[in-house]
């Protein structure tokens, strides 16, 4: 997504309410805002130009070959259809029926200002090779867009990934001051 672009306040809107829909354990969903509208005029604060390349590369992978705002990665696949509920509800279904391909334990504990999170895994023998990656995200983040296809709009936002970093191991990582000790 990207505050510069006027297609992505609907589907800011429709990811916002995704929780209220299914639980953490189907679905996470994640506001990754790229970089490539700031061009037009108004620069989008939560953009990162990581996020626009790994679009491209997750699009490049997944088999299709247009990267566009707002576009809905769906287990790692374009999914056009995201605005019709049915339509997701059933491509979800889809993917939860698959075998999972990891069994994952997720810990985090806070001591005195410094974030320990433990990841232990077990990963179904396959080809190719797995990665982990720690995403922070935000919600409840408001702007007033002054410039762009956007001006004058309040924009609203939920699941706003602030830092992503990976592919995790068993190091330690440092998010704008909080100490993070992956370990898989």
């Amino acid at each position: 997504t990207s505050e510069g672009c006027s297609s992505c306040p609907p589907a800011d809107r429709w990811l916002s309410m995704l929780p209220s829909r299914f639980g953490p354990d189907q679905l996470v969903p994640l506001s990754l805002h790229v970089d490539y509208w700031d061009y037009i005029g108004w620069r989008d604060r939560f953009a990162d130009a990581r996020f626009s390349a790994r679009q491209r590369e997750s699009v490049r992978r997944g088999g299709a070959r247009v990267v566009y705002t707002p576009q809905v990665l769906l287990d790692g696949r374009d999914f056009r259809p995201w605005n019709d509920a049915a339509a997701f509800t059933q491509a979800l279904g889809r993917i939860a029926a698959k075998p999972a391909p990891a069994r994952l334990t997720l810990n985090a504990a806070e001591k005195s200002g410094t974030w320990t999170i433990r990841l232990e895994g077990r990963i179904v023998p396959r080809k190719g090779r797995a990665t982990a990656y720690l995403a922070i995200y935000e919600n409840g983040l408001e702007t007033e867009v002054r410039a762009g296809e956007n001006a004058g709009a309040r924009l609203r936002h939920g699941h706003v990934v602030r830092d992503w970093s990976g592919p995790a191991g068993a190091r330690r990582v440092d998010l704008r001051g909080k100490t993070v000790m992956p370990a898989i």
